[in-house]
Formats: C-alpha cells, structure tokens, sequence
C-alpha cells in the first residue's frame, strides 16, 4: 500500500509548480492598479505605493531569497542582476521600478518553465511510442513477448512500420531500396523465360528484395503468369508452380546443401547480395542484388562544398570494402574507410575533429562512440537509445532531406540568436550610457530595459519558423 496525499498537499504542490507565474501575475495587477491610483483616481501619495509594496514582499522577498541561495552555491547568472535590482530599487524608493524588475524576472522564468514543459510533453509523447512486446520467432512459430522476456541469441521479427524495441543484428531484410544488378543463367535458361518465372512468385513474397525483382520485369516488360501452391517457410525461401513448372528461389548455402542438379554451374561469391533460381528442381540462374544509392545522393553530396562550406567528406564504414566503395564511386566520396570496428571509427573522428570542425551523421549503435567525439553527430533512422543519445540531434525520418533542412535550421536559429544576444546587449549599453548621463530615471531605464527584452524575445520567436530555404540539395550547383 502506498500513503495517500493530503488534498492540501496536493493544492500546495501546484502552488509551487506555478509559484513563478502566480508572482507574475501578482506583479502585473499591482503594477496596473498601482498606475490606475497614481493616474486614473489620484489618490493620495500615501496609498499609491500600496499595491507596489504587495509586489515587492509577496513576489520581491521570495525571488530575492532564491537568489541569495543561489549565491550561496556560487551559481552565478543574468538573474543574479535582477536581484540586485529589486533590492537597490527598494533601498532608492524606487518601488515602481523595483516591481517592474519582478514581473521581468517571475515572467521570465514562468516562459522558460513552460517551454520545458513543451519539450518534455514531446519527449513523454515519443515515449510512449516504444514497443512493450517484442515478436519472438522458434522455429516456425512468431509468438509476442514481453521485453524483458528477450534474451540475447533471439531471433526477433520486426513488421513494417514496427519500431525495433532491442538493439541487435540483422540477419535478413535489405538497409536501402535494393536493385537487381546481374543475372547470371546456366546454359539452355531464357532469360525472360526465368525472369518471367520468378516475377510470378515473387509478387506473393513480403521479403524486400521482392520489390526489385518485380521492379526488373516490369521495366523489362516480362509477362507474369498465375501462381499455386506458393509458400515461404521462414529460413527457407520462397517457392511456388508457375504453368505447371516448380519454381523456388533460395540461398546459396541452402541450394549447395540440398546438392541441385547443375549446382557445379553456380557462379562463384561477388560483392552483393544474391539468391539461387531453382527451376524443376535444377539451377537455372543467380540473382545479385546491390543497394541502390539513393536518387538524391550524389547531387546531396555535390551540394555539401559550395553550399554549406564542407571541405572534406569521408564515408566510415563497417561494412565490407567492396560495398563501401561501389557506394563512395556511386555518389562521389574519395575518402574511404571500410570495414571499421567502432573503436576504429572513433579515433578516425577524434584525429579529424583535431583539424577542423566535423559533422558525422550515422544510423547505427555502432556509431554512437565515433558521434561522441564529433562537433555535431546526427543520427538518423529510428535508432537505438544508446545512438539517440550520442547524438546532438536525432531526425525520426532517414532521409538525406532531413540532413539538409537539419543545417539550414541551425543556420537560421544561430543567426537569430545572435541577432537577439548581440541587438540585445548593444542595445543594453546604450541605456546604460543614458542612465548614467541622467537621461534615465530608474522606472524609465526599468521600462525600457523591458521593451529591449521584448524585443529580443520577438525576433527570438523568428526561430520557431522555417527558414525562406529550408533544402537546396536538389538545385544542383
């Protein structure tokens, strides 16, 4: 059993939560009633303080003893000013003044509290779109368990539009969109003939490389006939009867252990992936697959140098070195690191982060060391915790889109930072010359220190828009 809360303890805990609003509010009416006394009714002098008073000692005295605890600790900020101000204000009988300062500072404060509240309603929002089971396949059986049902050595199904709720290998299913590269055909097998066979089949199978095979003999225009008896026992492919013919397509591995008739004739191991044609039960052809480059990738890097000022771009890698490289020729890297553990990648990262400013962007936990060590990472993809955390930011979407709206983003809200901090300060100092030369009563420099921050506060709100180009990747350069 758990102790219940008392209904005033409850009351005084949301009191507390909004403290910094409630003094805002309290100052703003005390302000406001305050001028309507001194200007509207014209009471006399001695009752016109009265509401400026209330302010100082319910909104005044708490802030001020928050900021003494603060300086205590020697935690040391903009704010620390803002107390000094209300108590030199009170000490002048400046008290207009001094309630101004408090409803800048409890205003302040209560904005920055409901941002966080902004942000940490998002971050609640995305965690609660975590998977609580995971799809556990024994056998041929997918049963649901729950998380912590998971032990290392499972073989874990993820759907489409699942998020992976564990952090592991892949051991079937293509990263990108694959594309059929090669077809390699035993002697006395059309090539149409086959194609046309396994397009038939293959448009029952929910595995990706379907979708390029299919893709394949619609460019080439290939017939497709009927299909029966199609099945797809997990692990061990796909077959079916097309027109009479049995049709399967398989695995290397699989097809040499069943010893195939015209096995001898299978082409040897290249850079890739690949499956095995089987047709009446006799090898017929194999299929190699690549991972297509993205449409967008090599005009995306193109772009990199003149638009956003990269100088040197580096593909790091664990993947093997031919794949590396066909992709690197594909979208035009030079630079090439293939075939690289996760210590490997950080001490590339370190060394390169020593000579200049770097950007790494990766989509796996092995790169969440190697993102530690950069300027800016970037993870893209929904990835793992581990990767989410690394990163300085995280696009849900793996789009090399989200890359360059990403630095044109930044760009955009650095740029209005400094026009806020710096317009802000100049700005400063300029009423702080005034006040000095006694052009400034302390109310007037009060008020007008308030509008400045008004200011800055209004072109800061321009960060919340997108920039006029939020990507240029595609114009070419």
């Amino acid at each position: 059993m758990f102790p219940m809360s008392h209904p005033n303890e409850i009351r005084l805990g949301k009191i507390l939560r909004h403290r910094n609003l409630i003094i805002a509010w309290i100052a703003l009416t005390g302000i406001v009633w305050h001028l309507i006394l001194r200007y509207g009714v014209r009471s006399a002098n001695d009752s016109i303080d009265m509401p400026l008073f209330v302010v100082l000692a319910a909104g005044g005295l708490p802030l001020v003893a928050e900021l003494s605890v603060k300086l205590w600790k020697k935690e040391f900020g903009s704010d620390l000013l803002a107390g000094i101000s209300i108590v030199t204000a009170a000490m002048l009988h400046e008290y207009l003044a001094g309630a101004i300062v408090v409803l800048m500072l409890s205003g302040g404060e209560a904005l920055e509290a409901y941002a966080l509240k902004r942000a940490s309603s998002v971050l609640e929002a995305l965690a609660k779109r975590m998977p609580s089971v995971a799809h556990r396949k024994t056998d041929f059986v997918i049963r649901d368990v729950a998380l912590d049902e998971v032990a290392v050595g499972d073989t874990l199904v993820v759907y489409p539009h699942d998020i992976c709720p564990v952090d592991g290998t892949v051991v079937e299913g293509t990263y990108g969109e694959p594309e059929l590269m090669d077809q390699m055909l035993v002697p006395g097998f059309d090539h149409s003939e086959v194609l046309g066979l396994v397009a038939s089949i293959e448009r029952y199978s929910k595995h990706p490389l379907a979708r390029a095979i299919l893709k394949r003999a619609k460019e080439e225009k290939v017939s497709m006939s009927e299909a029966t008896e199609v099945s797809e026992p997990p692990g061990k492919g796909l077959r079916g009867v097309v027109k009479g013919r049995s049709v399967e397509i398989t695995s290397r591995s699989k097809a040499l252990a069943r010893k195939i008739s015209g096995a001898e004739n299978i082409s040897p191991v290249g850079a890739g992936l690949e499956c095995v044609v089987i047709i009446d039960h006799r090898f017929a052809a194999v299929y190699r697959l690549r991972d297509a480059p993205r449409k967008e990738g090599h005009s995306f890097i193109k772009h990199l140098g003149p638009k956003h000022s990269f100088n040197r771009l580096l593909i790091v890698s664990g993947d093997r070195d031919s794949e590396v490289r066909y992709l690197a020729d594909e979208v035009g890297i030079d630079e090439v690191y293939a075939e690289q553990s996760p210590e490997q990648k950080l001490a590339i990262v370190r060394a390169e982060t020593l000579k200049a400013k770097t950007l790494y962007v990766g989509d796996g936990i092995n790169d969440a060391p190697a993102m530690m060590a950069a300027t800016v990472a970037m993870a893209i993809g929904q990835n793992s915790d581990v990767t989410a955390e690394a990163a300085d930011v995280v696009a849900m979407e793996n789009s090399l889109n989200k890359i360059d709206e990403f630095m044109h983003i930044s760009r955009h809200m650095r740029t209005v930072a400094l026009q806020s901090a710096v317009g802000g300060m100049v700005l400063s100092v300029a009423g702080m010359v005034l006040a000095s030369a006694g052009y400034l009563t302390p109310v007037a420099g009060a008020i007008c220190q308030e509008i400045i921050d008004v200011l800055a506060v209004l072109n800061a709100l321009r960060a919340a828009f997108p920039p006029t180009i939020i990507s240029d990747a595609g114009e070419g350069v």
